[in-house]
Order: C-alpha cells, then sequence, then structure tokens
C-alpha cells in the first residue's frame, strides 16, 4: 500500500492540481484517497483543530492519577491513535511526533499507509486515518465509564465529542472529485450464510431475586448437608457467575464442605475464565490442589465455553490483516461456526473495523454465538451515534 501512495504522490506533484476557490488551508495541500482523490481545503483547519483539541484534552486528563494504572494506559493509547492520525494527515511532522509509552499506538504500521510529503502536496490514506481515530475513540470511551464522572471526567468528555467532531468532518466530507467516487455502501456483499454447529439457546446467569431467595433458603438449613442439597436443586435449572460462587461458599464453615458445593456448579459457571478468583476460598495447599482438580476435571455437560484468549488475539490479528468487507466477513462466519464469544470479547473484535457500519455486521454475524447477550450494552462505546446504539439495542432485545 505504501508504494502505491508514494508512486500516487510522484504523479499527483508532477500535475498541477486546482484548488477550489475559497478552500485554501495554511500549510501543505492534503489529498485524502480511498478509491477517490479528495483535495481537503478549509476541512483540513477544521480537522486540525478538532484533533489538536482532543489532544490537549487528553494530556490534562493525564496529569490526573484517579484511576491508576488502567485508566493512565487507556488515555495513553487513545493519545498514541490520535498522534498516528494527526502525523497521516501532516497536522504533526513525523519528526516532532511526541512518543508516548502503551500498549497500543504502532504495533500495527504495516497495516497503515504513512502520509506521502513532497512540497506543498500530501497524500494521505483515508482508512488508515479512519483506523487510529476508531480505536482512540473507544479507549477514550473506556476511560469514560471507567471513570464514572470523577477527577478528569469532563476532559475526556470533552476530548471525545473533539475528536467524534472529525471523523464526522472525515466522514461527510465532499471535496473535489478528481476519480470517480467508489461504489455505494449497499454494493457490499451480503452476509455469508452461517454453518452453526451445536447451536443451543443462550444461558442466563441466576437473578437477583433468585440469588437472594436461594442464600436465604440455605441459611434457613442448619446443616452443611441440607445446605448443600438445597445448593444441589437449584443447581440443576440455574447458572452463576465467579462472584455467586464467592457468596456460596462463604455459607460454609469447613473445606470439604466448600469443595463440595464447587463440584456441584463447577458446570454451571458462565465466566469459567475467572475461576481464580475460587482459590481465595480455600487455606491449604492440599485444599487448593484439589480445587484445581474439581475446576480442569471433564465437565458433565456440554456447556459452551468462550473463545480462548490465545485464538481470540489470532482473530483479532487476522482481521487487521484483512482489506475488504468480503474476506472480513467470512472470517468471521467461519469463526463463529465454530467458537463461542462473550460481549466483551466480541467488543475487541469489532475495533479494527473502520466505519460504524462494519462493526454492527460483525456483531450482527456473532451474535447468535454471544454467551451473555444480556450485557450488550458494553458494546455501546463502539458507536457514536444515538441512532446506532437504538439500533444495537434492537438487535438483542427482540
Amino acid at each position: 500500500m505504501k508504494s502505491l501512495i508514494a508512486a500516487s504522490a510522484l504523479v499527483l506533484c508532477s500535475v498541477a492540481v486546482a484548488e477550489p476557490p475559497g478552500k485554501r488551508a495554511s500549510g501543505p495541500m492534503v489529498v485524502v484517497t480511498t478509491g477517490r482523490l479528495l483535495v481537503l481545503g478549509n476541512e483540513l483547519n477544521e480537522l486540525r483543530g478538532k484533533l489538536n483539541k482532543a489532544d490537549r484534552l487528553i494530556g490534562e486528563a493525564q496529569k490526573s492519577r484517579i484511576g491508576g494504572a488502567p485508566l493512565a494506559e487507556l488515555l495513553s493509547n487513545a493519545r498514541n491513535r490520535l498522534d498516528n492520525a494527526r502525523e497521516y494527515l501532516a497536522i504533526v511532522p513525523p519528526e516532532e511526533k511526541a512518543q508516548f509509552v502503551g500498549k497500543e499506538g504502532r504495533e500495527d504500521d504495516e497495516r497503515m499507509a504513512d502520509a506521502v510529503l513532497s512540497g506543498r502536496l500530501v497524500v494521505a490514506d483515508l482508512d488508515s486515518v479512519h483506523h487510529e481515530l476508531a480505536r482512540a475513540d473507544f479507549n477514550l470511551a473506556q476511560a469514560e465509564a471507567k471513570l464514572g464522572g470523577r477527577g478528569p471526567g469532563p476532559s475526556v468528555t470533552e476530548a471525545r465529542a473533539a475528536l467524534q467532531g472529525a471523523r464526522e468532518v472525515l466522514a461527510q466530507l465532499g471535496g473535489q472529485q478528481l476519480l470517480p467516487p467508489p461504489p455505494p455502501v449497499s454494493a457490499e456483499p451480503p452476509l455469508p450464510p452461517l454453518k452453526l454447529a451445536g447451536a443451543r439457546p443462550h444461558v442466563w446467569p441466576i437473578s437477583d431475586q433468585a440469588f437472594n431467595d436461594l442464600m436465604a433458603a440455605m441459611e434457613q438449613q442448619s446443616f452443611a448437608d441440607d445446605r448443600l442439597r438445597v445448593l444441589e436443586a437449584a443447581s440443576q435449572t440455574q447458572f452463576f457467575y465467579v462472584a455467586h460462587v464467592q457468596k456460596l461458599l462463604a455459607k460454609f464453615v469447613f473445606a470439604q464442605q466448600r469443595l463440595k458445593a464447587v463440584q456441584l456448579v463447577r458446570n454451571r459457571i458462565l465466566d469459567p475464565q475467572n475461576n481464580f478468583q475460587l482459590f481465595q476460598a480455600f487455606q491449604f495447599p492440599a485444599e487448593k490442589e484439589e480445587l484445581k482438580r474439581i475446576l480442569t476435571g471433564n465437565p458433565d455437560s456440554a456447556l459452551p465455553q468462550p473463545m480462548a484468549p490465545q485464538a481470540l488475539d489470532a482473530l483479532i490479528e487476522k482481521i487487521r490483516a484483512s482489506y475488504t468487507y468480503a474476506l472480513w466477513y467470512k472470517i468471521l462466519g467461519d469463526e463463529a461456526a465454530q467458537n463461542w464469544f462473550l460481549i466483551d470479547q466480541v467488543a475487541a473484535i469489532a475495533v479494527p473495523f473502520p466505519t460504524y457500519d462494519a462493526r454492527m455486521r460483525a456483531v450482527e454475524i456473532l451474535k447468535p454465538r454471544i454467551l451473555d447477550p444480556q450485557n450488550y450494552s458494553r458494546l455501546e462505546p463502539l458507536f457514536s451515534t444515538q441512532a446506532d446504539r437504538e439500533r444495537l439495542k434492537a438487535l438483542f432485545v427482540q
């Protein structure tokens, strides 16, 4: 891609490109291409103002220590992504780009196309800019949720508003068309048919009221064996989170009783990736070794398990290495046919998609294989407009 962009820049630099009247921007002319060429005039000034404002506000939020390391990492990741987008548009020259340490930033440079500068002409890849700003927006949304109105919350909220304003400018960009426009969105290939092997109805965790009733019923029993019988009866029809199991174990005095309780519910736990938290209920190495044996034993039921972390990382890298809608949807369709997902995993998978419509299509493909659809609201930070969020809600609330 970079060689193609460079070649385009050399050709364009040898041709006189007429600037639209009243559209002259300060600094070099910027040409954005993704199937067509658009000349940025005053739009560049507007983009520069919004992106620089977002950068300044994120910097202010970074000065606060509220939220600890997790918040600092989210803000650093968002600023890295924002910096990349500004560099692609030549708003920040590469040699002057500030460096921030984080888990995100330039690890997928091979997929991105840097801006090509020659005199007063800049050729930038619009998909690269969209990708970086989408990742920055997602990190800011997570930071905003983590703050919950505390500390630097206003700065983060204002930064996200400025960033979303810049994204809207790019999305609505008209400009001077030097090449024929790309096909309309409706020309995208249809969703591939899904071949779901072993599909089963969604499982839901025990409701708060039912869990309170279960706890009360166990407390009414004077002996541990009777409490285990109550728990066994409940486990025939209910599913639990590890947080529920921790509270249930507190109703038993001795380790052997707690181990029996774990044995009863181990195949009814919806978030087995959190099973490590159960070790806190046991003191001695022999007890913990027995707990490990119970948790890793062959399950007695066919309760589906979410995609393994390493497999999830491999899937995300495969998506990032692809460039067409048809290939993205085929990859997701193939994976959905043989895996199950948690909502947080779906969010991570959808982030690399450059447009909101593409993200929604990704969620639609994965929806039949989501184990915790009741948590769909965690996907809302992936979408900036209320209309998209209503569409997301309609997808999960039938």
